[in-house]
């Protein structure tokens, strides 16, 4: 974080919100500042105003032109400009990188709380989920906005396979990015993962079975569509509790008994 107030600082400020070029944008300044971590989609896509906002401060005028004349291009207008001399800005620098990146997530600290989305989308719905539930708890927070949809539309079988590749690549991320926390990650196979810090009141368990379908069809991925099925005597030691059966018009194994599993790290 940089003092905005010193004497003879620079900043660069970017006043466009152009959706042209981002992905190259961002590129090159990955190259430029030598880090990843800064998250412009908040702004691009935000339905208010965002701009102008400060993408960088605590530079010499020199340093900061540089960067200005680097970044420029790609239909979005960037300017160096005295830290001192700036008013109307809609974000300082340090609310539009996130706080530590690993294993190509992005994760942003509001509050305590860790979140893996954007900067000031983090913030503004951190700040919501408080206003509306007064009482909720950090792990719910995290639980609800750390949430990814991973749905793979295939095989249940396969949609395990995809789901634990899914968690190993998150439990890496989040090793190198935090060693001394504790994490509790769930997954749902083929349909959400989420992660959150492990407290004192968050769940503990190894599993949490989903509410029971006693409609007699479940999805089937080959069908792609609702069936009946047949119960089977069949357990995936990764997913014990879940329970299966064979769709009755294609005869694929299916889930036909969802649940959550909880990997404590």
């Amino acid at each position: 974080m940089c003092n905005n107030e010193s004497k003879g600082e620079w900043s660069v400020v970017l006043y466009d919100k152009s959706t042209t070029g981002l992905e190259g944008f961002l590129k090159k300044a990955e190259k430029v500042f030598g880090k990843q971590g800064l998250s412009l989609l908040g702004l691009i896509f935000a339905t208010k105003e965002h701009f102008p906002t400060e993408i960088c401060c605590g530079l010499s005028e020199v340093d900061a032109r540089r960067i200005a004349s680097k970044l420029s291009g790609d239909d979005l207008a960037i300017a160096a400009k005295p830290t001192s001399e700036l008013s109307g800005l809609k974000h300082r620098a340090n609310e539009v990188w996130a706080t530590r990146c690993a294993g190509g997530y992005h994760f942003t600290e509001v509050d305590g709380l860790i979140i893996i989305l954007v900067p000031i989308n983090a913030r503004e719905n951190v700040a919501r989920m408080k206003s509306r539930n007064p009482g909720i708890k950090f792990w719910e927070i995290e639980r609800a906005l750390n949430h990814d949809h991973i749905a793979y539309n295939r095989p249940d079988d396969l949609n395990i396979d995809d789901s634990e590749r899914d968690v190993e690549k998150l439990k890496t991320a989040l090793r190198q990015a935090y060693p001394d926390i504790a994490f509790t990650i769930s997954i749902r196979p083929g349909s959400i993962m989420s992660f959150w810090q492990t407290t004192i009141d968050s769940p503990k368990e190894s599993c949490i079975l989903d509410r029971r379908d006693e409609s007699g069809e479940v999805w089937c991925h080959k069908c792609t569509q609702r069936q009946k099925y047949e119960k089977i005597d069949y357990v995936d030691d990764r997913y014990p509790n879940a329970e299966w059966g064979k769709c009755q018009v294609c005869g694929e194994r299916i889930i036909t008994q969802t649940c959550v599993k909880l990997i404590h790290i």
